[in-house]
């Protein structure tokens, strides 16, 4: 059923303050701080509690299925891991297609897709976790199709084949292919170049999320309402941005052979991406929502109808987790697009 967006949704966004932008090249950050308060909740993020060695995954049976996998939490604390989170192992590698709660002490199958199109068979019997997620684009199909899988079938599917079409294009793009067609090993390749850009983007004291801009443009948002968990999750999530901005320049680069580039200094652009950002949550928060049981613990509350794109975890009536980006008049009509909203 369509309603308005969830009232405490639209109180996290409007109670987020925002940092100094922090800008390298043509990618610029806005640090957000602020939360709801479930601190003492009783959730730890994924990372912790993988190094407590307390939660696992596994295929669901030893002959295992695409879309799924069993995760095993022992960890006598909720964990709560991101959409798009990249796990290696087992008989391919996998991708969560939404943000999940696992219930303490619990086995919960949940939805995933799969980031290794050649390989069919284990190297080892469980999944290690990574230190990214797989691309914003690749989030933005997860996304987007796993909520008209929701509306259709009731289901945390997405489209295995658009994500599958999405790592060749990203192989085709910076010419590093693979034998297995792995995400993973792709970033392997781009991996030093990636860290040149994270070092430009460092954690701020109770961050609890980031707005990103790419050539003027917004790209996405992300948010934690919780600073510990979201400091785990602050490189994998700029990680996700930052192999988009490389293929873009990628692609510029080979567009632009007179060898002559109008320079934009984004360094000065703070009003105008704090102005836009505005807009932004004021759009989210005059948006339309459905909401789902998630997989795990709460409800996967997915926006619809409007100008912003994407979805929140809420759990107990608080909202933990959400990914959000533009959507313009185009997409609304014709379906979503890459291109985002300019704002100058």
């Amino acid at each position: 059923m369509r309603q308005k967006l969830n009232r405490n949704i639209v109180d996290l966004l409007a109670g987020l303050s925002v940092g100094p932008m922090q800008v390298h090249r043509t990618m610029l950050v806005l640090p957000l701080s602020g939360g709801n308060g479930w601190e003492s909740a009783g959730i730890i993020g994924l990372d912790k509690a993988f190094a407590m060695q307390c939660v696992e995954f596994r295929e669901v049976t030893d002959s295992g299925r695409v879309p799924e996998l069993l995760a095993i939490n022992r960890c006598g604390k909720k964990v709560l891991i991101l959409e798009g989170q990249e796990l290696t192992g087992a008989k391919q590698n996998r991708t969560l297609n939404t943000s999940i709660l696992l219930p303490e002490n619990s086995k919960t199958v949940i939805p995933v897709s799969c980031t290794e199109q050649g390989r069919w068979n284990y190297t080892k019997k469980d999944f290690d976790i990574t230190d990214k997620l797989v691309s914003n684009k690749m989030r933005k199909v997860l996304s987007v199709t796993v909520h008209h899988s929701l509306l259709m079938d009731k289901s945390h599917r997405s489209d295995q084949a658009k994500v599958w079409d999405d790592i060749n294009e990203y192989m085709h793009a910076f010419k590093r292919e693979n034998r297995t067609r792995s995400y993973d090993r792709l970033f392997t390749d781009l991996k030093t170049e990636v860290e040149k850009y994270v070092k430009h983007f460092p954690l701020l004291e109770k961050q609890t999320g980031m707005a990103v801009f790419v050539n003027g443009a917004l790209e996405g948002v992300d948010i934690v309402a919780h600073a510990g968990i979201y400091g785990e999750n602050h490189e994998k999530i700029l990680k996700s941005y930052i192999v988009d901005v490389l293929r873009l320049q990628m692609n510029e680069g080979r567009e632009s052979g007179n060898g002559f580039k109008i320079h934009i200094d984004y360094s000065t652009k703070q009003k105008e991406a704090e102005a836009t950002l505005e807009k932004f949550f004021e759009a989210a928060a005059h948006s339309f929502e459905s909401v789902h049981k998630s997989p795990g613990l709460g409800y996967d509350h997915r926006l619809t109808g409007g100008k912003v794109q994407g979805h929140f975890l809420v759990y107990e009536e608080k909202p933990l987790t959400g990914h959000l980006f533009p959507r313009t008049n185009k997409e609304r009509k014709h379906g979503w697009t890459q291109r985002p909203i300019d704002f100058f």
